[in-house]
Order: C-alpha cells, then sequence, then structure tokens
C-alpha cells in the first residue's frame, strides 16, 4: 500500500513525525499569574523623545528610556474637562521629567545630581493648564485637583489588554482557589 515506507527507518521517521504535526493544532499553554502580571508590566506605552517630542513606541515598564542617544519620557496626558489644550481628536501630551535621570556617554540611563532648572515647569502639572491658574491664590484642594488630572497616556488597545489580562487573572486565580479549596 505504501512502497516507500515498507523499510523500518521510514516508519521511524514517520513516527517521529506524527506527534509533532498532531501537536500543532493544540492551543497555546495558558500564561502563569507571574506571567500574565509580566506582560501587564510590559504593554506598550507612548513615550517623548526629549528635544523633539517625537512619540515613540515602547515597553511601559518604566518612566524614561534611552531612545537613538536621546532621554525619552513616557507621555502624560490631561484629563481635565476644562483644559486649554483639551482636543477632542486629539489628547494633550507631555512629559514631565525626573531632573535626576540623565543620559550618560554610553547611552544608558543613570542618575545624576542635577538641579531643575529656575524656569521648569511645576512638576506632575499640565503645562496647558497652568497657563490659566493663579498660583499664587490657589488652595491645597485645588492644586491636589489638578495633579489628579495628570496621569500617564494608555494607548486604546494597550487598556484593552489591560482588562483581557485582570479578567483572566482574576479567572485564574478563582480556579486556583477553588482547587485548593477541594485538597
Amino acid at each position: 500500500m505504501f512502497p516507500a515506507l515498507t523499510n523500518h527507518r521510514a516508519w521511524l521517521y514517520l513516527s517521529l513525525l506524527l506527534p509533532l504535526l498532531a501537536g500543532c493544532g493544540d492551543p497555546p499553554p495558558t500564561p502563569t499569574l507571574q506571567g500574565m502580571y509580566d506582560e501587564e508590566r510590559t504593554l506598550p506605552a507612548v513615550f517623548l523623545v526629549e528635544g523633539t517630542n517625537e512619540q515613540v513606541i515602547l515597553p511601559g515598564d518604566r518612566g524614561a528610556w534611552a531612545h537613538e542617544g536621546k532621554l525619552a519620557w513616557i507621555a502624560m496626558t490631561c484629563t481635565n474637562p476644562d483644559c486649554p489644550g483639551a482636543d477632542a481628536a486629539e489628547p494633550v501630551l507631555f512629559t514631565d521629567p525626573n531632573p535626576a535621570v540623565v543620559l550618560n556617554a554610553d547611552g544608558t540611563l543613570g542618575y545624576g545630581r542635577s538641579q531643575t532648572p529656575s524656569t521648569s515647569k511645576l512638576p506632575g502639572n499640565c503645562p496647558e493648564c497652568l497657563e490659566l491658574r493663579d498660583l499664587a491664590s490657589e488652595t491645597a484642594e485645588d492644586r491636589q485637583k489638578y495633579l489628579e488630572f495628570v496621569r500617564p497616556y494608555v494607548l486604546p488597545g494597550t487598556d484593552e489588554r489591560r482588562a483581557e489580562l485582570a479578567a483572566a487573572r482574576k479567572a485564574r486565580q478563582e480556579a486556583l482557589r477553588q482547587r485548593m479549596s477541594r485538597e
């Protein structure tokens, strides 16, 4: 019937190949809880390159990256509905750099004793909203309210994946609890 497969060597090769082919249709293994946490931590984020404000997508597991010889800071956005820079089509994106983070000569990130220039904006604040605020007469509650408007910008796909991972983690944790209660 299969003349080419009459010798033992051909049958041996076929017996080794069949399990591999059978495994091709299997679903991928369920990630561990740690794997889900790791993936969520490194989901893509928008960073702005210092000096050019070029947008680059990098893993969002840190506030700054060395990108092509310059610092790239995670993009922040203002959620203030009355922000003067708010545009329905484009979010207000800016950075909130840490002056202690420096770019070393070898292109890696380092930490140094740097001082914030006196002309810099207030850390953690939207530069667009700062233009309208009267900082001298502002109450502590108002200052806190403006700080709460500022958040890291989240890509729409990142938000969706984060929700999927949270649901998968919750289901996995519940399954583990049930298994532990049966034992």
